[in-house]
């Protein structure tokens, strides 16, 4: 009974703070997000499955009410089974994202989009940097007039090791409108 109180607390407190925000988001707005979240990857032909830890923050412009370009720093790390035994790996990618969101006079306020960039890879001492692109959906959550919670799925593609590598993305955490 009492974790049923506690969640229905927690609800409410969410529910009262959104009620304290008013239109989202506008042209000429800048975002700062900083996000935590997992990875998981496939390697194509091969046996390999990743699930890793990553974060990020992005930087971000609405250039119109609706469409955003938003700059990311991301960085990775866990580790690689490739049959034979583990592997330490890390990884870090630089991405421009153009998103185009919906209902933006709400305090929820989703989004899609698409991402290009660069990521570089080292895997038990030996490294590359590859070209990087996908596409991500996702959420923000207006708790303020300038603070949000931002929730967001994500898929990216790239090559390492002369391999396609998949890249399957689920983000949460804190943004700001500066």
């Amino acid at each position: 009974m009492k974790k049923i109180l506690f969640g229905l607390a927690v609800l409410g407190l969410l529910a009262g703070m959104s009620t304290l925000a008013s239109a989202a988001v506008q042209q000429g707005d800048t975002t700062l997000t900083f996000d935590v979240g997992y990875n998981y990857m496939e390697l194509s032909d091969a046996d390999v499955n990743v699930w890793d830890l990553t974060g990020r923050v992005a930087i971000g412009r609405f250039l119109t009410n609706n469409f955003q370009l938003e700059g990311i720093l991301n960085g990775m790390t866990g580790e690689l089974d490739l049959g034979d035994g583990t592997e330490d790996f890390s990884a870090g990618a630089v991405l421009i994202r153009p998103n185009f969101h919906f209902l933006t006079e709400s305090t929820t306020v989703p989004y899609v989009g698409a991402a290009v960039g660069f990521c570089y890879y080292d895997i038990a001492g030996e490294d590359e940097t590859n070209f990087m692109w996908g596409a991500q959906a996702g959420l923000k959550q207006f708790i303020r007039d300038n603070v949000f919670i931002q929730m967001e799925a994500s898929y990216l593609r790239t090559e390492i090791m002369d391999e396609d590598l998949d890249n399957f993305r689920i983000m949460a955490g804190l943004g700001f409108k500066l």
